[in-house]
């Protein structure tokens, strides 16, 4: 069986000076799969679904790196998706990590399986515009501007109203890592942690944690002390925000069931901003467990019924 590649159509897309998740799908292009390559994890962990694939994709004249969203793992596992598969691309997140674009894989169709590598694809030269300024606080949420002028910095409450950010230049939750400094994600709270009260050998203090999900996984987020008091009735479960200036550590899975590798530690300089679109919100993704076999879930597991 021979396919037809859309020629050009990475070069194309990449030139855009408007290049993002609504731009590059005027149609769906067929593309081949060069290459798929788990990322190497630093940590030793056996659940599949939070491990991660590089994969190249060719049109035939440049191939493309890009990454699979973790919840399309399963096409690898279970080899539906392998090197020289041709597939019809139908979803992505584009955004920039360190002044370079991260594309995201979000859906794909298989369309055939092809015995070689079609064409003479070169690598595509990317020339990346600069990355849009982040947004600036404009006004603290639902607190009168009579009350702003007499209130030191200090004491705003950290989730405030901002200009979000330009669609397509959220960060997917599953690119976070500890290398990047300027980020912002788009996404559900999922689980809200009571307030509580802890005591350990530095002293006393509060902390609560939330689980932020959007469609390529999740991470869990905590606050501490004055910030975690202040954010605690502001954020709510079923919501969706987006999150900036946090800082990313590798995950303390003895306290966290949440399959990421990593964790983000809320500061007095982060940004948490409520999306108020209708559109384009994440896109929740459930993994079903008949009741007879939750006996063999994992320790810890969250069940929703």
């Amino acid at each position: 069986m021979s396919f037809q590649l859309d020629t050009g159509i990475c070069q194309r897309r990449i030139d855009s000076a408007t290049f993002n998740e609504g731009e590059f799908f005027d149609h769906s292009p067929t593309l081949q799969v060069l290459s798929l390559k788990k990322f190497v994890k630093k940590q030793d962990n056996t659940d599949v679904s939070s491990d991660r694939y590089r994969i190249v994709l060719s049109d035939g004249a440049h191939f493309l790196q890009t990454v699979l969203a973790t919840n399309l793992n399963f096409m690898v596992v279970e080899e539906n998706i392998k090197k020289y598969s041709i597939i019809s691309l139908e979803r992505l997140s584009c955004s920039y990590v360190q002044e370079k674009r991260l594309v995201v894989i979000m859906a794909l169709r298989i369309l055939g399986q092809a015995d070689e590598k079609i064409g003479k694809p070169i690598p595509l030269e990317t020339n990346l515009p600069e990355a849009p300024t982040p947004p600036t606080v404009e006004k603290s949420l639902r607190q009168p501007t009579a009350q702003l002028e007499s209130t030191s910095i200090r004491d705003i409450p950290a989730l405030s109203v901002c200009r979000p950010p330009q669609r397509g230049n959220c960060l997917p939750i599953e690119a976070l890592s500890p290398y990047q400094n300027n980020w912002t994600i788009k996404a559900k709270i999922t689980r809200k942690s009571e307030l509580k009260s802890y005591s350990n050998a530095r002293g006393e203090g509060k902390v609560f944690n939330v689980t932020f999900k959007d469609e390529t996984g999740e991470i869990r987020a905590a606050a501490f002390n004055t910030l975690a008091e202040n954010l605690f009735p502001k954020l709510e479960e079923g919501k969706v925000y987006y999150v900036s200036k946090g800082k990313v550590n590798l995950a303390n899975k003895k306290f966290s069931n949440v399959h990421n590798d990593f964790e983000i530690t809320l500061e007095k300089k982060s940004e948490i901003t409520e999306c108020l679109e209708t559109l384009n919100l994440p896109i929740m993704e459930y993994s079903f467990v008949a009741l007879r076999e939750l006996h063999g879930s994992p320790k810890s597991s969250i069940c929703s019924m």
